[in-house]
C-alpha cells in the first residue's frame, strides 16, 4: 500500500507543477523559429489597427533594398490572432516596382486614410492581436509582422505589442531614416509610434535612393560656364560637377513694398547629355517635350530652379526652361538647391494627384548662375496645365485670407476668374499682410491637387517667401488696376464670410474636427474648419465621408439648421494631407458664436441623465453649466459614478435638436472625455488629519474653489483641479470655478512633472506676480489625486492613477508567475501562448490522473485476489 501511495502522489506532484510551469512560460518561448529569411528588399514597414474610428488602419510596404523591388506575383495578407482564418487585403498581378525606400499604402477603404492608399481593402485588422504578411502566390512567406494576442505561424521570434489606438507599429529605424530593421524578431524589429504618418506611392523614397557617384556638387563645387543674361539656360549653357562656384547673394526687398520685375524669357536649346556611370544616357528634351510623354516615362531635362526644395509643403522644387516648367523631387535629404541655380536632372515622370513631377532621380547635377529666375506676367485664366511648374505674375482682387492648419490660403479674383495662392509657414507670409478687397501682385509657381483622376482642376499658385506679395496700397501713385466687373453670382472661399448667407455659393479649403454619424442633419454630416469658422457639412449622396484631421475642399450651398448655418455639399473630396485643428478653451456658456467650433472645457459633473441609447451630463464650469451630450456613434459608456468627478470635454459646439435655443457640447471620441478623481478631498481634511493630504502639510491651509481665490491674497489656500497647461515653473489648474496658475521656485521640479489633465490637490500661499495671481505652492503638498477620489493616505509619495479614459479598455496582458503579485480584484488576462498551453495541460493532467487511478485500482484489485488465493 504505501508503494502505490506514494508513487500516485509523486506522479500527481509531478504533473501539477509540469502544468504550472506550461502555464507560466513566457509568451514567446512556444512560438518556432520561422522559415522563411530574414528580408533585404521587400518589407512591412508600418501598420495601423485603428484610430479615431476602428476603420483608420493601414499597411505599408516598402522596398528596403538597393535595386528596385517588383511586387508582382505578391500578396498582403491578415491572419487572425489563432490562425484559423486568412484572408487576402491585396494582391498584386502587374508588375509594380517600388525604388529603393518607397512605400506603397494599402488602407480600409471606410477609414480615414482610404482616399491616401494606393491600394485599399474591406474588413478590419483586430486591434487586440493578429498578424499581416507578404506573400508570394505560393504562400510563401516574405516578411510577417504579429502583435498583441496573436499565436499563429506568422509571429516572427518574439511577438510584437499592440499598438493603442492612433498609434501605430513602425519598423526600426523610423521616421526619416527608413524602415530597413529585419531580424525576424517582431519585437525587436518594430516599436510603437505615437504619430503615424501614411507614405504612399506618392511619397517621396525614405531614406532617399541614392544618385550616381559624384553625381550631386556641394554648394562649394558649383560653377557654371557661358552664362547668359537671365537665369534661363540656353544653347551655350553646361554644367559641370567638381567645379567651384561664383554665386552671387540675391537681392530681396521689403516685404509689401517691391513691385516684381518681368523680363523676356530667353531661348532654350537642349544640350547634351554626359552618361552617368550608372545608368543609361537619355537625350535632354524641352520641359514641354518631357511633360507630353506618358507617366513612367524616363526624363533627362535642364533647366533653372525657380524655387528651393520644399515648396508646396513637400520635399519639391520646380524646374523651369523657355518652354515650360516641372516640379522635381530630389532625393531625401538633398538641399542647397536655390532660385537661379541650373539644374540637370534624369528620372521618371509622376503625377501625383495630376500635379506633373520628376522623381526617382538616377543622377542631378546642379551649376548657378548670377542672376535668380523672374516671373512672366498672365492673367488669372491663365493658371492652368499650360503654366503649371512656371513661374508667373498674377494680378486679382483678394476675395477671402484664411489660415488653416498653418498653411495661408489667399483667393484671388478679377471679378470672373478666381485663383487660390497657397504659403505654407515657410514662405513666411502671414494673415496680417494682406486683407479683404485689397489688389495685390503675386509671383508663385503655379501647381495642381486635381479632385479626381484626370480631372484638370485644384491649380493654385505658390509664393516662395513675402518679397513675392505685393500689395497695392491706395496712396500708391501708381494706377489702379483695372480689373472686370463680378458676375452676379458671388461665391465664398472661407467660411466666415459665407455665416449668414442662406443659399450662398461656397468652394473652401478646410480640415475634418468631426466625423459623420456624430451630428447627421438629414444625411452624413461632417464638420469641419477652415481657421475662420466651423460649419456642418451634409454630405451629397454617395459620397465617402472622410476622418477627422483629413483636409477637404467643399463646395457647395449654405443652409439652415435650427437657425443655424450649415452647407448643404455638391461635391466633397479629399486631398489627401492631414492637418490638425486645436480645440479653443472655454469657460463660459455654449452659445452661437460657438457653433460648430471644437471647442475644450473643464469642470465637475453636476448630474448625470441616461436617454435611452444616449446620456447627458451636466458640467459646471465657472459659474456656468455645461450639457454634454453622448451619442451612440462614439461608443463612450457613462454612469452616475462620474457625478462629482472633475473631467476635461473635447467636443463639437451644436443647438439641441429640441430647443435651438440651447447648445450642447458632442465629443466625437472615447479620448475626447476624460474623468479625474471624485469630489476634492481637500474640503473633507484638516490640518490635524492623519491623512499625508495637502492641508496637512501647510499649515492653517484653508480649502476653497479656485473662483474664488482672488479673495485670500497672503493666506494659505488648499485647492483641487485639473491642470490646463503648464509653462516654465508653473501650471494653470481649473476646478470647473475658474483656474489659477500655481508654482513657485521651490516647487519648480515637482510642477515640471505634471502633465496636462493630471488632477492635482496644491497648497500654497496665494499671491501676484507680473501675470496675475499665483499660488506659490509647497513642493510637499503637490498630490495627484487617484481617479477613484480616495484621498492620498498616509506615507503617499504623491505618485497615483492619472486620469482614466472613460471607457475601460482591455486588461494589460501579465505572465501566469505575476498573478500573486496583483492585488485582490486586479484585471489580469493571461497572453493566448500561456492560455493555450494551460488548456493543453489540463486534459494531460486529468487524463495521467485517471491513468494513475486505474493502475490502482487495478493494483488494489490483483492483491484482493491474491489474498483469496491464499
Amino acid at each position: 500500500m504505501p508503494a502505490p501511495r506514494g508513487v500516485f502522489a509523486l506522479l500527481s506532484c509531478l504533473l501539477i507543477t509540469v502544468a504550472a510551469g506550461s502555464a507560466g512560460t513566457p509568451a514567446w518561448s512556444g512560438i518556432p523559429n520561422v522559415a522563411w529569411p530574414a528580408s533585404s528588399g521587400l518589407l512591412l514597414a508600418e501598420v495601423m489597427t485603428g484610430g479615431g474610428s476602428a476603420s483608420d488602419e493601414f499597411v505599408e510596404i516598402a522596398n528596403a533594398g538597393s535595386v528596385a523591388a517588383d511586387l508582382a506575383g505578391t500578396e498582403l495578407v491578415y491572419v487572425t490572432a489563432s490562425g484559423a482564418t486568412i484572408t487576402r487585403k491585396a494582391g498584386f498581378t502587374a508588375p509594380l516596382l517600388l525604388v529603393p525606400g518607397q512605400h506603397l499604402l494599402v488602407a480600409n477603404s471606410a477609414g480615414m486614410y482610404g482616399p491616401l492608399a494606393d491600394v485599399t481593402y474591406t474588413g478590419g485588422l483586430a486591434a487586440d492581436g493578429g498578424a499581416v504578411a507578404l506573400r508570394g502566390a505560393d504562400g510563401t512567406v516574405i516578411d510577417s509582422l504579429g502583435w498583441g494576442t496573436a499565436s499563429n505561424s506568422y509571429v516572427e521570434g518574439t511577438i510584437a505589442p499592440a499598438a493603442p489606438p492612433n498609434s501605430s507599429l513602425e519598423r526600426l529605424p523610423g521616421g526619416l531614416n527608413g524602415n530597413t530593421q529585419d531580424t525576424n524578431d517582431n519585437e525587436a524589429d518594430w516599436f510603437v509610434q505615437p504619430a503615424p504618418t501614411p507614405q504612399s506611392l506618392a511619397s517621396a523614397p525614405v531614406p532617399g535612393s541614392s544618385s550616381s557617384p559624384g553625381s550631386t556638387a556641394s554648394a562649394a563645387d558649383r560653377q557654371t560656364t557661358g552664362q547668359t543674361e537671365s537665369a534661363i539656360p540656353t544653347a551655350s549653357t553646361s554644367i559641370t560637377s567638381g567645379q567651384t562656384a561664383q554665386n552671387s547673394t540675391p537681392q530681396t526687398t521689403g516685404a509689401a513694398t517691391a513691385t516684381p520685375q518681368v523680363v523676356a524669357t530667353p531661348t532654350f536649346t537642349a544640350t547634351p547629355f554626359t552618361p552617368a556611370p550608372t545608368g543609361e544616357s537619355v537625350e535632354v528634351l524641352p520641359i514641354d517635350s518631357a511633360r507630353a510623354l506618358s507617366i513612367g516615362a524616363e526624363v533627362h531635362v535642364a533647366g533653372v530652379a525657380t524655387s528651393e526644395v520644399g515648396l508646396a509643403g513637400d520635399g519639391i522644387f520646380a524646374l523651369q526652361d523657355s518652354s515650360g516648367g516641372i516640379f522635381v523631387r530630389p532625393p531625401v535629404g538633398t538641399e542647397g538647391i536655390k532660385p537661379g541655380d541650373l539644374v540637370e536632372v534624369q528620372g521618371t515622370l509622376a503625377a501625383p494627384y495630376g500635379q506633373l513631377e520628376i522623381r526617382n532621380l538616377g543622377r542631378i547635377e546642379v551649376g548657378a548662375v548670377e542672376k535668380e529666375p523672374v516671373a512672366s506676367p498672365a492673367s488669372l485664366a491663365d493658371v492652368g496645365e499650360a503654366t503649371e511648374g512656371s513661374l508667373i505674375m498674377i494680378t486679382g482682387s483678394v476675395d477671402s485670407v484664411q489660415t488653416d492648419g498653418g498653411r495661408l490660403t489667399i483667393a484671388l479674383s478679377d471679378g470672373i476668374t478666381s485663383v487660390r495662392v497657397l504659403a505654407d509657414p515657410p514662405a513666411g507670409i502671414l494673415r496680417t499682410d494682406v486683407a479683404r478687397g485689397d489688389v495685390v501682385d503675386v509671383i508663385g509657381v503655379v501647381g495642381q491637387h486635381a479632385s479626381a483622376t484626370g480631372r484638370l482642376d485644384g491649380y493654385r499658385l505658390w509664393p516662395r517667401d513675402r518679397t513675392d506679395l505685393v500689395v497695392e496700397r491706395p496712396d500708391q501713385t501708381d494706377p489702379p488696376v483695372s480689373l472686370p466687373d463680378p458676375t452676379e453670382t458671388s461665391v465664398y472661399y472661407d467660411l466666415a464670410s459665407a455665416l449668414g448667407m442662406r443659399g450662398a455659393e461656397v468652394d473652401v479649403e478646410a480640415v475634418v474636427t468631426a466625423q459623420a454619424g456624430l451630428a447627421n442633419i438629414a444625411g452624413p454630416t461632417i464638420v469641419v474648419d477652415d481657421g475662420s469658422a466651423a460649419l456642418a457639412v451634409v454630405l451629397p449622396t454617395g459620397a465617402v465621408a472622410p476622418g477627422i484631421g483629413m483636409r477637404v475642399r467643399v463646395t457647395g450651398k449654405v443652409g439652415r439648421w435650427q437657425g443655424g448655418p450649415t452647407i448643404l455639399a455638391t461635391r466633397v473630396e479629399s486631398e489627401g494631407e492631414m492637418a490638425d485643428v486645436a480645440p479653443r478653451s472655454t469657460a463660459g456658456p455654449l452659445d452661437s458664436s460657438l457653433e460648430w467650433q471644437l471647442v475644450r472645457v473643464c469642470g465637475r459633473v453636476t448630474a448625470y441623465t441616461p436617454a435611452g441609447s444616449r446620456w447627458v451630463l451636466e458640467i459646471a464650469t465657472a459659474g456656468h453649466q455645461i450639457l454634454v451630450l453622448g451619442e451612440p456613434a462614439t461608443g463612450i459608456s457613462m454612469s452616475k459614478s462620474a457625478v462629482g468627478r472633475l473631467a476635461v470635454v473635447i467636443g463639437i459646439v451644436r443647438r439641441s435638436s429640441s430647443d435651438s435655443s440651447t447648445f450642447q457640447l458632442l465629443p466625437r471620441v472615447a479620448t475626447d472625455l476624460r474623468l479625474g478623481s471624485a469630489a476634492s478631498t481637500a474640503a473633507a481634511t484638516t490640518a490635524g488629519s492623519a491623512r499625508s493630504s495637502a492641508s496637512g502639510r501647510v499649515e492653517g491651509a484653508q480649502a476653497i474653489e479656485i473662483g474664488s481665490v482672488s479673495a485670500y491674497l497672503g493666506k494659505s489656500v488648499i485647492v483641487t483641479g485639473l491642470v490646463l497647461e503648464t509653462a516654465e515653473g508653473t501650471a494653470t489648474v481649473d476646478d470647473g470655478t475658474g483656474s489659477v496658475r500655481v508654482g513657485g521656485p521651490d516647487a519648480a521640479d515637482a510642477i515640471s512633472a505634471m502633465t496636462p489633465g493630471d488632477a492635482v490637490e496644491v497648497a500654497g500661499v496665494v499671491g501676484r506676480d507680473a501675470q496675475g495671481l499665483l499660488i506659490d505652492a509647497d513642493p510637499e503638498s503637490i498630490v495627484d489625486l487617484p481617479a477613484d477620489g480616495s484621498a492620498p493616505g498616509a506615507g503617499d509619495s504623491g505618485t497615483t492613477l492619472r486620469l482614466t479614459d472613460v471607457t475601460a479598455g482591455p486588461a494589460t496582458p501579465v505572465a501566469p508567475e505575476a498573478l500573486r503579485r496583483e492585488q485582490p480584484g486586479a484585471q489580469v488576462q493571461l497572453s493566448g501562448q500561456a492560455m493555450l498551453l494551460l488548456l493543453i495541460a489540463i486534459p494531460l493532467l486529468a487524463l495521467a490522473a485517471a491513468v494513475v487511478a486505474i493502475g490502482y485500482w487495478l493494483l488494489r484489485r490483483s492483491r484482493s485476489r491474491c489474498r483469496e488465493g491464499h
